[in-house]
């Protein structure tokens, strides 16, 4: 990967597989997170939650390890980056870049999206998306406060039928193609404004190692002046290269870039072309996704998923948790509902005159309306504010930290929510 500003890092991603049996998942099992090293020794580390918060990969971040290998940066780099007692980084303009694209380099990765859609549609598939469905339409069209929570009320989205095996790609160790993807008769042109990045696609027969092994590993260089920024993405035959204008250039300037790979086993190198076309800086982006319509914070009803005792591991959660939030598709909310939770049990047990059937319903569904109005306001709030400062550093930051306290606010509610229901249900009989 080269950082513009930074210099060359070696990155190298693992996922670890879910284990067969839910009740030992995150049991025996090694941190997730993003580790910094140099000649072997640790630096810094950025947590599994740093992964979750900047690129919403909430059912793979915690197992996920990226290593980053920064020996090969400038020592006055390195000095800058790293303080002497080797355990973290500086907060500097170098810093910045590296984990700008680290999280570019994660959100670009067509395996990570794969993997993680996967296993949300692992965890959803036993659920009844009619069930949920039905019971907040009608809570909706009884009161008219929360169909203004939930707008319009899209319908959720939850796959259904089996989840298909992905196909194997077994790609060859050394390639017979590599080229610029779909390239018309007339060639590739780039649009890229000076303050921006382009993306180039290549397709290839080329094994996903092929830049990455150990062994005879391709090599890939870039003629004509630009700045290969991020990393070589290279999966099932697809390889993602984004290019940035080199420093001095000007809007209007045309340059023509060659990308060349190689390998041990090649006379000639693989050859593309196309011109890149600089134009004028981009307006910077709003921080944060836009601004909701009046009274349409929530985009669609939420997933509620239950989750029982065997599968608590999963979700970090214990006997008090109450409830967990992540990110579904289309902006979707997943709620997990801990349905083993020691007060609901309690409660079960000592309202014997009652259906546990109903305590579960008043524990499920009330749970998660009070959680969602907390979600509901903190949207608003953020809407009817253009100071960035409310809205994180990086852009969805602070909506991912009002997850986590949502989640500890739960644990409070899981306690009073039946008897609360139960005695103002008796207050009005």
């Amino acid at each position: 990967m080269e950082v513009v500003g930074v210099g060359p890092v070696q990155v190298r991603l693992v996922v670890l597989k879910e284990p067969e049996d839910e009740r030992h998942a995150g049991s025996e099992r090694y941190a997730g997170g993003v580790f910094f090293n140099v000649n072997g020794q640790l630096h810094s580390e950025l947590g599994s939650d740093f992964i979750a918060r900047r690129t919403k990969f909430d059912y793979i971040a915690k197992d996920m390890i990226v290593i980053v290998d920064c020996t090969a940066l400038p020592q006055r780099t390195r000095e800058d980056l790293f303080l002497a007692s080797r355990d973290r980084m500086r907060q500097c303009q170098e810093r910045t870049a590296l984990e700008d694209a680290i999280v570019e380099y994660l959100k670009d990765h067509q395996g990570l999206r794969e993997l993680n859609a996967r296993r949300r549609q692992a965890r959803l598939q036993s659920r009844s998306e009619e069930d949920t469905s039905a019971v907040i339409q009608a809570l909706i069209r009884a009161d008219p406060t929360l169909a203004a929570v939930f707008g319009k009320g899209q319908k959720i989205k939850v796959p259904i039928g089996p989840i298909p095996e992905p196909e194997p790609y077994a790609g060859k160790q050394f390639p017979t193609f590599f080229r610029i993807a779909h390239e018309p008769k007339a060639g590739v042109v780039k649009l890229c404004p000076l303050n921006r990045t382009c993306r180039v696609e290549f397709e290839t027969d080329a094994s996903n190692d092929y830049f990455s092994r150990s062994t005879d590993p391709g090599r890939l260089d870039v003629r004509g002046a630009p700045n290969r920024v991020g990393t070589v993405h290279l999966w099932n035959g697809k390889a993602l290269l984004r290019f940035a204008p080199p420093a001095g250039s000007n809007p209007g300037d045309q340059l023509r870039v060659v990308v060349a790979v190689t390998d041990v086993s090649r006379v000639a190198a693989f050859e593309s072309s196309f011109l890149m076309e600089v134009e004028p800086e981009a307006p910077t982006l709003p921080p944060g996704p836009p601004a909701p319509p009046p009274g349409a914070s929530l985009t669609g009803f939420p997933n509620i998923i239950e989750v029982r005792q065997d599968q608590w591991a999963l979700h970090s959660f214990d006997e008090t948790a109450a409830l967990e939030l992540k990110y579904g598709d289309d902006e979707a909310i997943d709620m997990y509902v801990n349905m083993d939770n020691l007060h609901l049990r309690n409660e079960i047990a000592r309202r014997r005159g009652l259906d546990p059937e109903l305590l579960r319903y008043w524990f499920k569904y009330g749970l998660c309306l009070l959680t969602l109005g907390m979600l509901y306001q903190y949207r608003q709030s953020r809407s009817e504010t253009d100071d960035a400062s409310n809205k994180g550093e990086n852009g969805d930051d602070t909506e991912v930290e009002v997850f986590r306290r949502i989640a500890t606010a739960s644990r409070g509610l899981a306690v009073t929510v039946i008897p609360a229901i139960a005695q103002l249900g008796k207050g009005r009989s």
